[in-house]
Parts: structure tokens; C-alpha cells; sequence
């Protein structure tokens, strides 16, 4: 078995067998820099990138919200999305509200434009 990267702090071991190839077109600036940080950090730049994947990854994935519902909620979930209430008012008024708002950003200047 090989170490092929870690989460927190942990090793993730895995036969050779199991990995998977990931290649990237990269310039030539920006894997001497890859290179530089690989080299600060004491480890090759496979290692670096995964490291940095591992890290953005988990990042991205704890901000990302999950739900959790019993086998009744989920039914009820599914049904509304297939088969959703007719507007009531108050919805109607919410979306109007909201396009006007949409309209308004829309209308804004971009920054760095």
C-alpha cells in the first residue's frame, strides 16, 4: 500500500491498482510556481497538488448544505417537486418582488467594467 495523500492529517492509503491518472494542461509560469510552493512545503508537486485539492475540496463540500430526511420526507420532497401547489397570492407577490429587485441588479453597473 501507498500513502497517496491525507485528510486531516490522516494518510490515505490505496494500492497502486486503485489509483486514477489526473492530468492537467498547466503554463510553464504557472508550474515553476507550483514547483517553488511544492518545494517549500518539502514535498513533490503531486503531493502539493492533492494537498491543495484535498484542502479546497473539503472546503467547498462543508459549505455545501445537506439534508437529511427520513424515507416520509423524502416522499413528501419528491411529491412537491413533481407535483407542486398552484401559487397563492402572497407567492405571486414574492415573485413580482423579485423580478423587480432582478431587474434592478441587472440594471447596476458591473464593477471592472
Amino acid at each position: 500500500m501507498n500513502c497517496v495523500g491525507k485528510i486531516n492529517n490522516m494518510p490515505i492509503r490505496s494500492n497502486k491498482s486503485q489509483l486514477e491518472m489526473l492530468e492537467l494542461p498547466v503554463t510553464p509560469a504557472r508550474k515553476k510556481r507550483i514547483k517553488r510552493a511544492a518545494n517549500l512545503r518539502g514535498t513533490s508537486v503531486s503531493e502539493f497538488v492533492l494537498s491543495c485539492v484535498d484542502e479546497a475540496t473539503a472546503r467547498v463540500l462543508g459549505e455545501s448544505p445537506v439534508w437529511r430526511l427520513d424515507q416520509e420526507q423524502s416522499q413528501q420532497f419528491v411529491d412537491l417537486l413533481l407535483n407542486p401547489p398552484r401559487p397563492n397570492e402572497r407567492m405571486k407577490r414574492a415573485a413580482k418582488t423579485y423580478l423587480r429587485w432582478e431587474k434592478k441588479q441587472d440594471a447596476r453597473p458591473k464593477l471592472g467594467h
